[in-house]
């Protein structure tokens, strides 16, 4: 008993020295600028988010959706700093410097991307806050999880510097963002989301959305060689994530509400297909293997 109390004053009081000591060597310029820009994104991002969902006088009640929303940003950075922590390059993972610094950055990224929601139509404030879609609330929820699965893909390994993060999350992001708006924008799945209010749509939304994001994700990870390797890689590691959108882009044509449908299951062409979704993007991620 003893020797636990001893353990855990001995971690007390070595833990935050640990925090506070010299570290060997200084940041380069362009790394403080990434993580000061960054940082002040990501609070005006949060800010915009929180007060985008904050009550108004003309929202009758809150829902469980906009609890959920409020949420899900931080945890999803909360997903990435766990990540960083465990598959980063190992001089990330040993200096809390640069674990804020790629924490941030991925903090930023996501507020940007969510940011650029409305214009694929879906809107935060409109759909979730003032007209209380839960169908919206579903595909809106899953996005700051795809795009943090899209960015800490490539802080996975160790590389020569951060803008080789900014290269393989970028590629990640770039193809998560062409099939998102290929889901929205040609399988109509906004119109089917924002004005059918089809529950069913939001969540094999959600879950594609997620699907896409984490074989995207773990496409780029991984020791960083060249450039020519990681576009090799990111194609040979990638492509189930086109072949999710062309399913996904069939179901929602074909899943379309209509006159003679105008609800569709939520169950059956929702959670059924959504979970085949994940299914399959996890049993990639288990044939792949390892990150090496």
């Amino acid at each position: 008993m003893r020797s636990e109390r001893a353990s855990r004053l001995a971690l007390a009081v070595t833990l935050p020295h640990s925090l506070l000591v010299p570290y060997e060597g200084p940041m380069a310029e362009s790394e403080k600028a990434v993580a000061t820009v960054s940082t002040f994104i990501a609070i005006v991002c949060t800010l915009m988010w929180f007060n985008a969902l904050r009550r108004r006088p003309f929202v009758l009640r809150p829902t469980p959706w906009k609890r959920a929303l409020q949420f899900a940003p931080a945890t999803a950075i909360v997903g990435i700093f766990l990540v960083l922590t465990n598959f980063a390059s190992h001089d990330v993972r040993g200096d809390v410097r640069y674990l804020y610094m790629y924490t941030v950055w991925g903090a930023a990224w996501i507020g940007v991307m969510l940011a650029w929601s409305p214009l694929l139509g879906l809107s935060l404030r409109d759909d979730v806050v003032e007209r209380a879609n839960p169908a919206a609330a579903a595909a809106l929820w899953s996005l700051p999880f795809a795009h943090a699965l899209a960015y800490v893909g490539g802080n996975i390994g160790d590389g020569p510097g951060w803008w080789v993060v900014l290269g393989s999350s970028g590629i990640a992001q770039l193809v998560l963002l062409v099939l998102v708006w290929t889901s929205l924008k040609l399988g109509h799945a906004s119109e089917s989301i924002t004005i059918d209010r089809d529950t069913a749509t939001g969540v094999r939304f959600a879950a594609l959305v997620l699907a896409e994001a984490l074989v995207l994700g773990r496409a780029v990870a991984g020791d960083w060689i060249e450039v020519a390797a990681t576009v090799r890689d990111f194609a040979d590691r990638g492509w189930p994530a086109f072949v999710l959108g062309a399913v996904g882009l069939v179901l929602d044509i074909a899943l379309r509400p209509n006159a003679s449908a105008p609800r569709r299951s939520v169950f059956a062409a929702g959670v059924v297909p959504g979970a085949v979704f994940l299914g399959a993007a996890t049993w990639w991620l288990v044939h792949l293997g390892s990150f090496a």
